[in-house]
Parts: C-alpha cells; sequence; structure tokens
C-alpha cells in the first residue's frame, strides 16, 4: 500500500473504531471499568512495541523501506490507541475546561444545539463560534437516537468522539506534512515520536470544547497552505478556504493564521499580475473569500448585532479572580524561568514560558502516580522543546527552503499573538499550551529535520544519539503516565 492510501485508509479506519469502541464500552457500561480499558492500552501499545522494535532491527540491517514503514505505522497506532482510551476512561467532566453545565459552559452550548436552537446569550463560553458544538450535539442526538439513551451526561460523553477524531486526524495530517517538507526515514520517525506522544494530544482528545477541532484545522491550514503554493491547484485552494472558515467557525483564532497564507497569496498575485494572468488568480481569490468569510464571521456578525459584540471577543475574568496574573512584572512573566513546582497551577502560576512547558505534558492538573514518571517526561519535554527552537534558528540561518521558512512564519505569527494574548489577558488560564499546539508539531518538524542530515563529528553525533534516547524516554513516559493516571 503506498504513503497516501494508508494516510486515508488509516485516519479513516481510526475514526471508524472511535465510534464502534465508544458504543461497546458506553452501551454496556464497561466504561467504567477504567483497569480494562488500560490494561488493553497496555497491551495493544506492547504488541505495536515489539512490531516496532522488530521492524526497526530489521530495517536497520537489510534497509528495506517496507520495515522502516511499519515501524513508523508501529508509531502512528500507538498514538491512535492511546488517545481513544484516554478519552474513554475520562469522563468529560475531569481534566475539562469550561464546561458549566447549565451555566452558559461547553456542556450548556452542546444542549442548546441538542434541543435544536443557537444559544440566546453570549455569556461565559456561548460566545464562541458553534462548529464543534454543532458536531458534538449531532453525535450525542445520534448516540441517543440509535440507544435510547436519555441521561444527559452519558450524551455529552459523546460529544468527546468529536475531540478524538480531531486529536486522531491531527496525527496523520504530521506525518503528511512530514512528506510534503521531504523528512527522510529518520525524521520521520522523529517527528511523529513527538505527534504520537505528546500529551496535550491525548488531553485534547478526552475533553469536551473546541480545542481539538480547532488544532486540526491549523494544522490543516499548514499543509494545504504548502501544497497549494506548490501546485496552485485551484481545488487545495478551495480545500484552504473550507479549512480557514470552518477553522473560524470553530474559533475565531484560527484566522491569525491569515497573516502567513494571505502574504503567501498577495506574493502569488503579484507573481501573476508581472506574467500576465492576474485576472485569472483574482478571480480564483474572490471564490476564496466567497468561501472562507461567510463560513467564518457568520457566527461574529450575528453576535456582533445582537449582543453588540466585538469581532474579536474574549469572554472577560474580573481581576480581583485568584487567576489574576497581572500584578507580576512583564519580565518575570515573559522571561523563560524556572520553576519549583511540578504541575501547573492558573491561581498561582504566572511565568508564561514554565507554564506552557508544563502544560504541554500534564494540562493544568496534577497526578497522583510515582513523581520519577512526570519528573522524567517534563525534563524530556523541556530538552526537546529547547533543541526544536535551536534546530530552527539554525535552519533559518542557513538559507532554509520556502517550507521551512512558512513553518517558521506560521511559529512567530502564533507565539507572537499567544504572548499578545497573555498581555491583554494576564490570566493563568491564558497561559495553557492548549492554544499553541501547533509550534510543537512544527518543532518536531524541525527536529526531524536535524535527525535527517548525516551527522560529522564526534559531537554531533554524540547529540544524534542523545536525541534518541530523548525521545524514547519521551514516548516511555508518556505512555506510563497516561495509562497509569
Amino acid at each position: 500500500m503506498n504513503e497516501n492510501r494508508f494516510i486515508e485508509i488509516g485516519s479513516l479506519l481510526s475514526c471508524f473504531i472511535t465510534v464502534i469502541v465508544f458504543a461497546v464500552f458506553y452501551c454496556t457500561e464497561l466504561y467504567r471499568n477504567t483497569g480494562l480499558i488500560k490494561g488493553l492500552m497496555m497491551a495493544g501499545l506492547l504488541g505495536c512495541i515489539a512490531v516496532a522494535v522488530i521492524s526497526f532491527l530489521k530495517g536497520n540491517r537489510s534497509g528495506a523501506a517496507g520495515d522502516i514503514k511499519r515501524f513508523i505505522t508501529a508509531i502512528t497506532v500507538m498514538g491512535v490507541i492511546i488517545r481513544i482510551g484516554y478519552m474513554l476512561y475520562t469522563p468529560y467532566s475531569v481534566r475539562g475546561h469550561d464546561i458549566g453545565l447549565y451555566e452558559g459552559g461547553h456542556a450548556d452550548y452542546i444542549l442548546s444545539l441538542m434541543g435544536g436552537s443557537l444559544p440566546d446569550s453570549n455569556v461565559y463560553q456561548l460566545y464562541h463560534p458553534p462548529l464543534f458544538h454543532f458536531l458534538a450535539a449531532a453525535a450525542s442526538n445520534l448516540f441517543r437516537a440509535f440507544t435510547g439513551e436519555q441521561d444527559i451526561n452519558k450524551l455529552l460523553e459523546a460529544g468527546k468522539i468529536i475531540s478524538c477524531w480531531a486529536s486522531i486526524l491531527t496525527l496523520f495530517m504530521t506525518r503528511e506534512l512530514g512528506r510534503e517538507v521531504g523528512l527522510g526515514k529518520p525524521g520521520t520517525i522523529t517527528m511523529m515520536c513527538v505527534a504520537a506522544f505528546l500529551p496535550e494530544h491525548y488531553l485534547l482528545a478526552g475533553r469536551l470544547n473546541n480545542d481539538s477541532l480547532c488544532v486540526f484545522f491549523m494544522t490543516a491550514i499548514i499543509l494545504l497552505t504548502l501544497r497549494w503554493y506548490r501546485t496552485r491547484s485551484f481545488i487545495r485552494l478551495i480545500a484552504l478556504a473550507l479549512c480557514f472558515g470552518l477553522g473560524m467557525m470553530t474559533k475565531i483564532s484560527v484566522g491569525v493564521f491569515a497573516l502567513v497564507t494571505g502574504t503567501i497569496m498577495v506574493i502569488v498575485l503579484i507573481r501573476s499580475i508581472r506574467n500576465g494572468n492576474g485576472r485569472e488568480c483574482f478571480l480564483k481569490y474572490l471564490v476564496f473569500a466567497v468561501i472562507a468569510f461567510p463560513l467564518g464571521f457568520w457566527y461574529p456578525i450575528r453576535n456582533l448585532i445582537r449582543f453588540a459584540q466585538p469581532l474579536n471577543y474574549v469572554s472577560q475574568i474580573d481581576i480581583a479572580d485568584p487567576l489574576y496574573c497581572g500584578d507580576h512584572s512583564l519580565i518575570s512573566r515573559f522571561l523563560p524561568l524556572a520553576d519549583n513546582f511540578l504541575y501547573a497551577d492558573p491561581s498561582r502560576d504566572y511565568n508564561v514560558w514554565s507554564y506552557v512547558l508544563r502544560t504541554s505534558v500534564f494540562g493544568e492538573f496534577s497526578y497522583d502516580i510515582p513523581s520519577w514518571i512526570p519528573q522524567a517526561l517534563l525534563i524530556c519535554a523541556g530538552i526537546l522543546a529547547i533543541t526544536g527552537l535551536i534546530v530552527m534558528i539554525i535552519v533559518n540561518l542557513q538559507n532554509p527552503s520556502f517550507e521551512y521558512r512558512v513553518l517558521t512564519a506560521f511559529w512567530i505569527v502564533l507565539i507572537v499573538s499567544f504572548q499578545w494574548f497573555n498581555v491583554k489577558y494576564p490570566f493563568g488560564c491564558t497561559m495553557d499550551f492548549r492554544y499553541i499546539v501547533p509550534t510543537a508539531l512544527i518543532g518536531s518538524v524541525f527536529l526531524g529535520r536535524w535527525a535527517d542530515v548525516r551527522k560529522t563529528g564526534i559531537v554531533v553525533e554524540i547529540a544524534g544519539y542523545m536525541l534518541w534516547i530523548l525521545l524514547g524516554l519521551f514516548c516511555i513516559t508518556s505512555c506510563l503516565m497516561y495509562t497509569m493516571i
């Protein structure tokens, strides 16, 4: 099976399996048996590890491409297993954000749509665009229609399927991104290890909010921007318009990526005008706008008319709230500083980068497990993040290809907008890594590029082996932690 077919079939099959497994466990009450779920997860992960090790050893000895592909496939399957497993054993009310059942939270939003109407208010989380909530409501209504289930909490659990799907599809799309930028086998393995085992993706897969779907659309925009520039295909331009429109219908912040994609489109238009086919290019852009703008802005405009809600509105928090951290200096908040705390606490912490690192692996939560596991996971994640940033800087100083310039531009736009968000809204919850997850995917591509480069010199060679050791420990501790909590 060629790579394209594997990614297409694998992603669709994984989504189908998610639905079947959810239905089996929630119709039989097996979802309450977390020990069984975690045992099945561990068995699946160990089976994949066995396949991965055998494939790697055979491929390393013989150089067979098929064995290395099986190794990469095993990593991908492990990422899918742990996402589905986490979604099953984690109730929507556990490690979630802004659920707010009957209080204007995401659950309340979904219940409103399950009843067939948009929210009649914009309080709390009801100001968000409705795509995720509509899909979650559809999943909940279908679950009720097929099972006759009437329990509100169990129906809301079905909404997690959408988040799990988005997390799985993001994983497969990351593999596509690696192919698009020309990563070799070592680079693809490196990239997929980060994408498959970064814990934030598990947390996203089990949440009843729009974060996971937002990350999916952001990743799709990155991939399609590169593909469209390479081929200038009208079909891919339409797909890109749909991703922007539907992405902004999930979360308006997806629109920040228009700064990069729009700049590239302007460059292409200028070149087209010089080549004498500017009219054709402009008409295609007009079709893009006709698709993207109505999809992306109809709900914000609806709320502007009904509630005088600004287009860039964010739900306000009072400065008397314990989450407020604006009383700390900008230097203490934005300079990278070490922290003595293992887990993040939005009502205590104030340093953005320390908080970002910890929430990338733990979320805003603490866990009752042996401390050496999260400590090792956090150290590995920190070193990998710093290494990825260093490699990104080096690559951009060495005349990078267009693809790597674009990836860097997306990374910068997301980081700068995130920093501005934290300046404007100085609260613990705004420092969460969930707002900038694509930065880790971009970083993993740069780590992959470094892994692909032929090592010369004893120091660089040792650093290469250290990267593999770190990745291995990162994957192991990530799997251990999220099959134990």
